[in-house]
């Protein structure tokens, strides 16, 4: 079976550390027992020919040894211990007190080769341990010495950077691997870490093994020995998807609010040209282009017509209308834009010339972009925004672009909407003013020709009479409803301090023939000159509905922050069943004399305008036909004052 093993760019460097490592290693210790061997032969000659076995200078090659080679280190502490034994037993000189201490001290050599190498094995294995779960680790662990050098890199650091440096080897430096311009943040914040002996975080830009320039976040600590500054251990994690991220969270955020910008400008206006000034003007403004136009498409002619021109000189503006005020939806350049609603972009090329030659025509034109509003679904018209600069749109411009045509396309068209509502509206209370006038006049024709009838003696005549003044009266009330409607819809007016006793007297004089009890009370209401419209048809009501005789009082009571206003009257009342409905548009009641259902929806609308409510009930509780009551609810009016929160 084939075994394979995947090494990182730094592993090849990192092995020949190793093996260099051996190496010194076997040499130190080659060293040794050649300094041992000539210090005995020394010793010989010196002495006349006498031999001194110096047993203590074993000890240095078998700790030694033992301590290096975890393993190979307990047999070649027991080979050196061997030939300190064979040497004594070599010796002719040698007794057997000799022999045995030289046997003991071989045990004492290889118990101290086999402790050492086993404490030695403990070391190197956590060492391991600990070099293997930071090769693990997908950040780039480091250690670096007092002046910056790496003496220690896992191996997602030699995958990131290459060989940078490790035990035994020259070392990079960790300057050399940030840009030039974080060199001096780096050293500074290297400084301020040993100074404060503390964790310092940053952000740095580094180049890789591959000359890419990588973002980065670095935590560093320093390393302290026997009190000194010895160097730093930190990790570095590649922060380059974050930063994408976040560029990209940056680039959403501001095509939001370039949008949001856009759209408020476009809501702000009061009618269609305003909307799109202001829109162009914005639009130019945040996309840093001098000239933009925007074109309203008419289908029926099939053409595409400009109504808006920014960022062009007096000169240029003529000729541009003169060859560009209106295009054929069907045109080569724009059917794209206008007919299949696809954007188009002219980029300047690398020759100089732009993509359509007709645009760079004596006007300088470099970069371009014709963009489709569109709005549900149909393209109401095109942006055209264009630079005499190079210009390169980028993904992320021409979605922007297409969002804003998307946004100015719907607000294009609820201003088109907006404006046709309006004109229709003009033209519907035109033609109700014409209406009202003309009944109006007719009204008042009949209104003579019955008061002439009834002073007649026949009495058959008299009745007509009665009947057609009436329904004449009821005709002009009508009309009058659909007035007040139309003003409560048109008003734009604050709510403002009314009398309350002047409006409710001046309704009361309308109704000569009508009894009706009134105490003023001082009171000022909220309200605004309509408010008269309520007691009108309220005291109108009664006297209508409430028979021959009838007798009407009007009660206003003060409760906390409102007036609670009650008009009621000794008529036939209102069946239970038809108080909670009789507020509605066009709900008449059930008496032959029963109305339109106009006056009472007028009250209700009015009163609600006020911030108040209206009900009905009995004048007498429990007894529905003894009369009814009407009662509503005002705020009172404070020091004069105009209500904000009751604008209209």
């Amino acid at each position: 079976m084939n075994r394979f093993h995947i090494t990182s760019p730094g592993e090849p460097m990192q092995l020949r550390t190793a093996l260099n490592k051996d190496l010194m290693n076997y040499t130190v210790l080659g060293i040794v027992l050649f300094s041992f061997f000539i210090s005995e032969i020394s010793t010989y000659y010196l002495s006349g020919g006498t031999v001194f076995f110096l047993s203590h200078f074993f000890y240095l090659p078998i700790i030694l040894a033992a301590f290096e080679f975890p393993r190979r280190g307990m047999i070649l502490s027991t080979l050196i211990a061997a030939i300190y034994l064979a040497i004594i037993y070599w010796h002719p000189l040698t007794d057997l007190s000799g022999l045995a201490a030289a046997t003991m001290q071989f045990y004492v050599f290889v118990s101290v080769g086999v402790a050492v190498s086993f404490l030695s094995g403990s070391i190197k294995q956590s060492e391991k341990r600990f070099k293997d779960l930071a090769d693990l680790l997908p950040q780039s662990v480091f250690e670096i010495d007092g002046q910056g050098t790496f003496t220690y890199t896992n191996r997602s650091a030699a995958g990131m950077f290459g060989w940078i440096g490790g035990a035994g080897g020259n070392g990079r430096n960790i300057r050399s691997i940030v840009v030039p311009e974080d060199r001096e943040r780096l050293t500074g914040d290297l400084a301020r870490s040993a100074h404060a002996n503390g964790s310092i975080s940053n952000e740095y830009t580094v180049v890789t093994s591959d000359g890419m320039e990588c973002p980065v976040l670095s935590y560093i600590r320093p390393i302290f020995q026997d009190g000194k500054h010895a160097g730093f251990r930190g990790i570095i994690i590649d922060i380059t998807e974050r930063k994408l991220v976040e560029d990209s969270q940056k680039q959403l955020n501001r095509r939001l609010t370039m949008i949001n910008e856009i759209i408020s400008a476009a809501t702000s206006a009061t009618d269609l040209d305003r909307c799109l000034d202001s829109s162009l003007e914005k639009i130019l403004s945040l996309t840093n282009f001098e000239t933009g136009a925007i074109y309203l498409v008419d289908e029926p002619h099939g053409v595409a017509t400009l109504r808006i021109l920014k960022g062009v000189s007096d000169e240029g503006r003529g000729r541009y209308l003169e060859s560009m005020g209106t295009i054929r939806l069907d045109h080569q350049e724009y059917s794209r834009v206008f007919s299949e609603g696809k954007p188009r972009y002219i980029e300047y090329d690398s020759n100089g010339d732009t993509q359509s030659p007709f645009l760079a025509d004596g006007a300088g034109i470099l970069s371009f972009a014709a963009v489709p509003l569109i709005a549900e679904e149909n393209n109401v018209g095109a942006l055209f925004i264009a630079s005499r600069r190079r210009y390169r749109f980028t993904g992320d411009e021409t979605m922007m672009l297409e969002a804003v045509g998307r946004e100015l396309g719907n607000a294009i068209l609820c201003n088109m909407l907006h404006d046709k509502l309006a004109k229709a509206n003009r033209e519907a209370n035109l033609y109700l003013d014409i209406m009202a006038h003309d009944i109006n006049n007719a009204n008042t024709v009949m209104l003579g020709y019955a008061e002439m009838l009834r002073m007649t003696d026949d009495l058959s005549i008299q009745h007509c009479a009665e009947r057609l003044l009436t329904n004449v009266q009821q005709s002009v009330k009508i009309i009058h409803d659909v007035s007040t409607i139309r003003k409560i819809h048109e008003r734009e007016a604050a709510l403002k301090p009314i009398e309350l006793d002047r409006t409710i007297q001046g309704e009361i004089d309308r109704f000569p023939d009508v009894r009706v009890d009134f105490e003023p009370t001082g009171a000022t209401v909220l309200a605004d000159e309509l408010l008269s419209d309520v007691f009108a048809n309220l005291i109108g009501n009664s006297a209508k509905f409430g028979g021959v005789g009838v007798a009407i009082a009007i009660r206003v009571d003060e409760e906390n922050s409102h007036y609670v206003i009650s008009v009621e009257d000794n008529g036939p009342g209102i069946p239970d069943g038809e108080k909670p409905h009789m507020f509605e548009r066009f709900r008449s009641g059930t008496s032959t004399r029963s109305g339109k259902g106009l006056g009472l929806s007028i009250c209700r609308m009015l009163v609600g305008d006020y911030g108040g409510t209206i009900w009905a009930e009995d004048r007498v509780p429990g007894s529905a036909g003894e009369g009814a009551r009407i009662r509503f609810t005002l705020k009172k009016a404070i020091d004069g004052t105009t209500s904000p929160e009751g604008s209209l």
